[in-house]
């Protein structure tokens, strides 16, 4: 209860929780002496009980498994492990001179999986990449401890004022020279807008979007000005802007009755299937402070995602398209397969140059196969969630961006088409020691 100390039992699981390993890190593995217990057998633990102190966090891995493996796991209910090598990280090129320091921001999956651990995956792929330093905006952003994917992480202030963003990467930038910046989160954007003539007088190359741009794909913007993507099966949603609960019920009936999407204009999907579920959506985003919604018809079909990087001429430098085959309730992708869609990557690399866009993005397509249509429902201003996929298909899109930022044209090989993205959780042991640096000093060190 809100201000008591009196600790109240909440639930009961009659299982490990997920966080299990953190036993064994405290030396009392608890699935061993179960297992010991099981078997009769004397059980081995380090300690009469669990060591305090010992922390743990929830990270992310993601690999792409042949194809074949996993047609060979439907057909016949099991495969082959991924013989494929695991990828190859260097973390100092051969001519460490000539190598190239990134900074990333967004390295969390405390709340969703950020987008700056996929970028960080894909230049250490990346010969040309030097250094790669993650930028956080606290202590518990996981990606601060992967030693694999950064060498160094530094938390930026959390203040909205670009000032202090400024401040901060200056002091980081005296002391560890970045070449690029590649900020990887929506909310942020409008800070570095603010403060890019600073960062590139310091030599830090970026490759943003102007803020008109970033306001022409805003949802509100993107689905009420009437644009046409310039294709006939490549549409924008039918869309009504909903400003109170009666404004729904008029959507509602506009769209003839059916079941409709209400949206917020950031973040939010619910389903409303009839009048009777209309309040609680409402009730739902105005509980998050939404003083208007999206309402568009719901549509049932297969989700397909776009990937770009535009140079600073508006022109696609790469595309690369996945077919989502698995999405938590959160929307991040934890499976896809590249798919070859040709017409579709360059309608959408025309509506991008059509409002001047510069840097990466994603488009999020719904496939209507009955009708072959593609209705747009969002385009994100950074990297995709999946991106460091990419390196292993070929294109590499966040080493596309590093070197239009530096103002390099990338030569592109043909990518492969036979890989499928996978996702899965696991677990960090952080050192205490190296916790407290991030809390108390703001940066802590993996490699050197």
């Amino acid at each position: 209860m809100p201000g008591s100390i009196q600790p109240w039992l909440k639930d009961i699981h009659f299982r490990f929780p997920s966080w299990i390993i953190l036993s064994h890190w405290a030396g009392f593995n608890l699935p061993a002496l179960m297992v010991a217990d099981a078997m009769r057998a004397p059980a081995r633990v380090d300690a009469a009980k669990p060591r305090p102190g010992v922390v743990f966090m929830n990270g992310v891995s993601e690999a792409a498994v042949p194809s074949r493996n996993l047609t060979a796991l439907k057909r016949v209910g099991s495969a082959e492990g991924n013989r494929r090598p695991s990828p190859r990280f260097y973390p100092v090129p051969a001519n460490p001179e000539k190598g190239v320091s990134v900074a990333i921001t967004g390295i969390s999956t405390f709340n969703m999986i950020n987008p700056g651990l996929g970028v960080a995956r894909a230049l250490r792929l990346a010969p040309e990449v030097r250094r790669v330093y993650g930028l956080n905006y606290g202590a518990f952003d996981s990606g601060s401890f992967q030693a694999n994917l950064f060498d160094q992480a530094f938390r930026l202030p959390i203040s909205e004022e670009p000032e202090e963003l400024l401040r901060k990467i200056r002091e980081i930038h005296a002391e560890h020279p970045i070449d690029v910046l590649i900020p990887c989160l929506d909310g942020e954007l409008p800070r570095f807008f603010k403060i890019r003539k600073q960062l590139e007088s310091l030599g830090i190359a970026l490759l943003l979007p102007t803020p008109e741009a970033f306001e022409a794909r805003a949802k509100l913007n993107l689905f009420t000005e009437h644009r046409h993507l310039g294709a006939d099966n490549v549409l924008i949603p039918r869309t009504l802007i909903a400003y109170n609960l009666n404004d729904i019920y008029r959507a509602i009936s506009q769209f003839g009755g059916g079941t409709v999407a209400v949206k917020g204009p950031l973040f939010g999907c619910k389903r409303v299937d009839s009048l009777d579920d209309a309040p609680a959506a409402w009730a739902w985003f105005e509980q998050r402070n939404e003083d208007r919604v999206i309402v568009q018809p719901w549509m049932d079909g297969e989700m397909v995602a776009v990937a770009a990087v535009c140079d600073r001429n508006h022109d696609a430098l790469s595309t690369m398209t996945a077919r989502k085959l698995a999405n938590c309730k959160r929307g991040s992708t934890w499976s896809a397969e590249v798919i070859s869609l040709p017409h579709l990557e360059q309608t959408f690399a025309g509506f991008l140059k059509q409002i001047g866009w510069v840097g990466p993005a994603e488009g999020e397509f719904l496939h209507d196969r009955a009708n072959d249509r593609f209705y747009l429902l969002e385009i994100n201003p950074r990297f995709t969630g999946w991106i460091a996929f990419s390196g292993e298909t070929g294109v590499n899109h966040p080493l596309v961006a590093v070197k239009a930022a530096l103002g390099v044209r990338p030569e592109l090989p043909q990518p492969r088409n036979d890989l499928v993205f996978m996702r899965s959780g696991y677990a960090i042991e952080v050192d205490p020691v190296r916790l407290a640096s991030l809390s108390v000093n703001g940066r802590v060190i993996n490699n050197g």
